[in-house]
Parts: C-alpha cells; structure tokens; sequence
C-alpha cells in the first residue's frame, strides 16, 4: 500500500482551520460503504521551541503539557551560608524553586546561588514581630546534572532550605503573583489564584517550638525538617498542589506558634492542540471509475502555532490516487 504525504508549509497558528482535499479514483466496486473507518497510521509531526511530539488522529493534545516534580533536595544549620547538593534532571522547559525558612526575620537572604548561578528572588514574608521569614526563589532552565545550592544570608540564624526541581514550565511567564500571610495560631493558610493545569508550590516556617508542621490535605509535601524544638530553632516545610481555580495551602503546627508562609502558582507550556477529520464525497457505495473527494479538516485550538505539519494517508484498497488533486487552505471557517 502506498502513501499520499500532505505537507503544510504555513505554520497552524493557534484558534485557526483548514482544509485538504485529494482525490482518488475507484477501481472496483465495494459492498459495503467506502468510507473509511479511520484515518490509519495518520502521523503529524509537530515540532515546537525545538522539542518534537507525535500525535495520534484520534488522540488529542492537551493546550498545555503536565508540569513534573523533578526532584527534591533540603538542608538545616545555623549558619550564614547554608550548603548543599541538588540534582536537575533531562527534561524540558525546566524551572528550580529554593525556599528559605529561618528563624530571625531580621536576618535576610542576600542571595541564592546553584552552581554559581544567581537566582531571582520571588517574594518573601516575615512571621508576626519578624519572628521568622520564608522566602522564594527561581531560576529558569537551570543546567542538567548535579551542583551545589548556596544560600547566604545576613548574619548566622537557624535557617532551612529546600529546593523542588520542575519540568514543562512556561519559560517566558513561569508563575503567576506571590502569595504570602502570617499569624500565630495552629493553623498555617494561604489563598492562592491558580487554574488547572497550573501546580502551587508553598514553603511554610514555624519556630522551632512549634514542634511540627503537617501539609494539608491534598499537598504533597517536598521537604519538612528543622533545625531542633526549642523556641530559638525554626522548622520548614514545603509541598506542592495540583492547581484549580483557588487553592488554599495550609499547615497545621504541633502547638501555637508564629509562622509565615508564602506561595505561588506555576504555569505549564503550552503545546499545539491539534485534531484531524477525514470525510469523503460522495458517500456510500459507488461504481467503478467514480472520483472520490477526500477532506482531511484540521484545527489548533491550543494557544501556540504547530509547524513541521506532515499528513500521511494510506491509499485505500481498489482505489488510484489522482496525481495534483490536493489542495490545501488555512484560515477556512
């Protein structure tokens, strides 16, 4: 069996149609309707910021991809330059958040660094009577491989760190706005604006006689220590959400204590949102020699244009491909 190849130079964009027609010539008679059932072994070849994904005709593309945890890492001292290893995996569209929790909000982060290169500071917030403070930071499209996270803050203090390694993030418009509270009390929340697809990341910081803390329901927590339960440590603990329209993240402390907590949501990429329909005219059974109009109509309606746009269609059984038939346009209603 042989193939047409229908390639689209122009570039899909994205909320845009169109159309391609071929025709085929019927050689012998079926009893049943021509039709086909599917579009077969179909391909389309998108490939977007250099990263390539084959769909299936009848498998859709979601508009955005699945945002992945990475990996985690977390660290505890008292001291002014707190240390330690992380590992960034292969995937694409990476992002790196670090989280800091210390005790005296007086001491600030002066700056974070993973393997030498400078993070930006997302937002922070101080406990009640600067008690504590959290903090986040990001660095987008941090190198593969393993280095080392450097936090160096102002003066020595109890202070944890974590940091949580992700894929498929939007690289131009990563997060939405940081969120943070405070208060003291044995509950933790903060209200965050999200949407699906999006995945809330939150640090909280307790002082270290809080005893513990314990991520809500739904989070999944990514690092939860301290530096020790006496009221000069303090303790940390960062987790994650699926995102929705509002999210609230909360945690529960072991007894009464200041606390801070900030968050913000994360933003997937957004890929092609590509489907494909094939009919043919006219329908039904039909003599031999009658001319068969094919209708391949394609569609994106994800929010970035699909290029490398490549159909193949097997040529049916009893049928001749009728050489300069196709035809194709972009922008059909």
């Amino acid at each position: 069996m042989s193939n047409e190849q229908l390639p689209l130079n122009a570039e899909p964009r994205a909320a845009e149609t169109g159309r391609y027609h071929l025709s085929r010539k019927l050689l012998k008679a079926f009893g049943s309707r021509l039709v086909d059932s599917g579009i077969r072994s179909i391909r389309q070849i998108f490939a977007l910021a250099c990263a390539a994904c084959l769909l299936s005709v009848f498998g859709f593309q979601n508009a955005h991809a699945q945002i992945n945890v990475d990996s985690t890492s977390s660290a505890m001292a008292n001291t002014n330059n707190l240390t330690w290893s992380h590992t960034i995996g292969s995937g694409s569209n990476r992002i790196l958040i670090i989280s800091v929790s210390n005790r005296d909000g007086n001491k600030t982060v002066t700056s974070v660094t993973y393997g030498g290169t400078a993070l930006t500071q997302i937002g922070f917030q101080n406990g009640p009577g600067n008690q504590n403070r959290t903090s986040l930071w990001k660095l987008l499209a941090p190198p593969t491989g393993t280095a080392s996270i450097v936090v160096t803050l102002s003066g020595s203090v109890n202070v944890v760190g974590g940091a949580v390694s992700f894929d498929n993030v939007d690289q131009t418009t990563p997060h939405g706005t940081f969120v943070s509270a405070n208060g003291t009390s044995t509950t933790a929340s903060v209200n965050v604006t999200s949407a699906a697809g999006e995945v809330v990341i939150d640090t909280a910081t307790a002082n270290g006689d809080a005893v513990s803390l314990t991520a809500g329901a739904g989070q999944t927590a990514q690092w939860n220590t301290g530096t020790g339960t006496a009221g000069g440590n303090v303790r940390g603990g960062g987790s994650t959400e699926g995102g929705a329209p509002a999210v609230t993240m909360s945690w529960t402390l072991g007894a009464s204590k200041p606390w801070s907590i900030g968050a913000v949501s994360l933003k997937p990429v957004l890929v092609p949102d590509i489907t494909l329909t094939k009919s043919v005219n006219p329908a039904g059974v039909q003599p031999p020699g009658t001319d068969l109009t094919y209708a391949v109509d394609f569609s994106n309606g994800g929010g970035v244009a699909g290029s490398s746009f490549l159909i193949t269609d097997p040529i049916p059984a009893n049928t001749d491909f009728k050489v300069g038939s196709v035809t194709s346009s972009l922008g059909k209603d």
